[in-house]
């Protein structure tokens, strides 16, 4: 899936090269909408399909703000090729987030896929904030807030499920330990049984 054109960035003319970014979503807005992901027992697809969406909406708004305020922009080809090169990073970490959705779902790998993609997001905005000199948009720090939440969630499922798994390497491990010490000196088969003396009666 790609978020992003995959043309290689220009040394010149980088207004009209941010005009080539576009969002092929066609195949994104299918995964969205999938009605399978009403079924997942693990609670955690739909938090990932927000901040999915949240990612989609907030990048196109912001390549888009940028292109009409081209003419405003600090340091102008450094900062278009900036935005150019971090909005194209992001389509990798959607990839990598989309992956997660399909079984066997582990939350901490959807956990650490999600926080890549929230840290590549927040890179986006703080260059566009700079280029576009806008130190505070209301809909750009609440679209972060909420995908922060949403990943907080995933995090503390993360969490949960570390400790489970190492309860569950701990334990099998404590059984496979014997529990009294003299039961390893003497074997599985228990202590040698003494040997009777040799009795010549016992054999008449």
């Amino acid at each position: 899936m790609s978020l992003v054109s995959n043309a290689e960035l220009p040394n010149e003319d980088y207004e009209v090269e941010l005009k080539s970014v576009y969002f092929s979503n066609e195949q994104l807005s299918d995964i969205l909408q999938d009605e399978k992901w009403v079924d997942d027992a693990t609670g955690l697809i739909p938090h990932c399909l927000e901040i999915l969406k949240t990612c989609h909406l907030l990048t196109e708004k912001l390549v888009a703000m940028t292109i009409g305020n081209t003419a405003t922009v600090s340091s102008k080809e450094s900062s278009l090729g900036d935005i150019v090169v971090i909005a194209k990073r992001i389509s990798p970490r959607v990839d990598d987030v989309v992956k997660c959705l399909y079984p066997p779902i582990d939350p901490r790998l959807i956990e650490a896929r999600s926080a890549a993609l929230l840290l590549s997001v927040q890179n986006l905005v703080l260059t566009a904030k700079y280029a576009l000199k806008l130190p505070f948009v209301e809909w750009i720090d609440s679209s972060l807030s909420e995908m922060e939440h949403h990943l907080q969630i995933l995090r503390e499922a993360s969490i949960i499920c570390d400790s489970r798994t190492c309860s569950i390497s701990s334990g099998t491990e404590s059984s496979s330990q014997p529990q009294d010490p003299q039961l390893d000196e003497l074997g599985a088969v228990g202590p040698p049984v003494p040997e009777e003396p040799y009795s010549v009666a016992s054999v008449l």
